[in-house]
């Protein structure tokens, strides 16, 4: 949302404010392989990023593959497999 809006005669400048903290919440999650190999990741989105956890086979801990910050926010989606016909 913007902040502040100033209109000169030809320009419009908008400024948006972003906060530097990750979330903690995570808005979905999905079960894949996202990376390539054959490893089961997650891909987790946050209110403005993306990351891609792998479960490590020896400390059995997540472990952070990739993460994305987007200028965007994210909103739950409802996600179903579609059915197959035939």
């Amino acid at each position: 949302m913007p902040i502040e809006q100033r209109t000169t005669a030809s320009t419009r400048i908008h400024l948006y404010n972003l906060t530097l903290k990750q979330a903690d919440v995570a808005i979905q999650l999905l079960v894949g392989n996202f990376s390539g190999g054959r490893h089961q990741e997650n891909l987790v989105s946050h209110d403005t990023s993306l990351a891609i956890l792998r479960v490590d086979a020896q400390t059995a801990k997540l472990e952070s593959i990739s993460s994305a910050s987007v200028f965007a926010s994210f909103v739950p989606l409802p996600f179903g497999l579609p059915e197959h016909e035939g």
